[in-house]
């Protein structure tokens, strides 16, 4: 199992950080781009050749979810930095605009972890709470995994949600234990197990938003080895066609799901590829942290166009 989400500090947007900080340390919001930015910036990158000699992150320094400097002195908040959780014990945490009176939840496995650092940057400008409930390679809904570890966070997030009752739920999850290759299950079985989990929060009255899946290169070069063999042809590494990396299966479930008003789908596909190709570096910024996971980098950067999406359904 792939445990995200290690040592690095955040780099947000155009600024080094030893930390995370609040938005006012980093550019403001308005420099962040609009999602039609983040569009043509994906196209640009389709006729890129070089590596720049400094990205955004480094190449050896590309990582995914929450660190632990982000937690602002919170403690046992679950799995960070690879460490497991305590299921019966875990405190959620909370980010974003802290004192906020709207709350969201972020749960799931570590493909909800990497939105953590869209949603701090988010909460901050739109003052929303944000609390994180993520065990790392166990997605939100029921799968065919029997690990009692998942069995155990599933049990724990419905009724951690029940009790908060936040006004919007944000579930992610790669439908396969593990995380270590494509999804094994039907479209139908994924929708009916984000339809089932949709239903045990029904006592919340929470809005539930299931974002479409992002690229996955099971069966790719892993992004950023693929950059540090071709640094001088780029065009090798931005050139994986959308058909192939984002997985169809996957999101024909989540759309299934859409369809039965349970869940709300989250149209997240334009932050990641072109109609045809999903890049992996853009300009001078890592996309990806490793073959199934976008960097957090990359997540703080994509904040501003990710709310024209979000914001609509809240």
């Amino acid at each position: 199992m792939m445990h995200l989400g290690r040592r690095m500090p955040l780099l947000l947007a155009c600024s080094a950080l030893a930390t995370f900080t609040p938005l006012s340390a980093m550019s403001s919001w308005t420099q962040l781009p609009t999602g039609a930015q983040i569009a043509s910036e994906l196209t640009r990158s389709m006729t890129q050749s070089k590596i720049p000699s400094q990205t955004i992150p480094a190449l050896n320094e590309a990582w995914s979810g929450l660190d632990s400097a982000m937690l602002n002195g919170q403690t046992n908040c679950g799995a960070v930095a690879g460490a497991g959780a305590d299921i019966g014990s875990e405190t959620p945490c909370t980010f974003g605009d802290r004192t906020a009176r709207r709350t969201i939840v972020l749960v799931g496995d570590s493909e909800a972890d990497m939105w953590i650092t869209t949603f701090i940057v988010w909460g901050q400008e739109y003052h929303w709470k944000v609390v994180r409930l993520v065990k790392l390679g166990c997605d939100p809904w029921e799968s065919s995994t029997n690990w009692h570890e998942c069995l155990a966070f599933r049990r724990f997030e419905v009724k951690t949600i029940n009790a908060i009752r936040p006004a919007a739920v944000f579930a992610d999850g790669l439908p396969m234990v593990g995380e270590t290759g494509l999804p094994t299950l039907s479209s139908a079985q994924i929708a009916t197990n984000i339809d089932a989990f949709a239903s045990k929060l029904k006592p919340s009255g929470s809005r539930v938003l299931v974002p479409q899946n992002i690229p996955w290169f099971y069966g790719f070069p892993e992004p950023n080895q693929c950059l540090a063999g071709n640094s001088t042809s780029v065009r090798v590494c931005n050139h994986d066609r959308r058909s192939k990396v984002v997985n169809g299966r996957t999101l024909a479930g989540i759309e299934m799901a859409g369809k039965t008003h349970a869940i709300t789908v989250v149209p997240i596909d334009q932050f990641f590829c072109t109609k045809t190709y999903c890049p992996v570096l853009v300009g001078g910024r890592v996309v990806y942290a490793d073959e199934h996971h976008f960097t957090r980098q990359w997540g703080a950067y994509i904040a501003r166009g990710f709310a024209s999406v979000l914001n609509p359904h809240l």
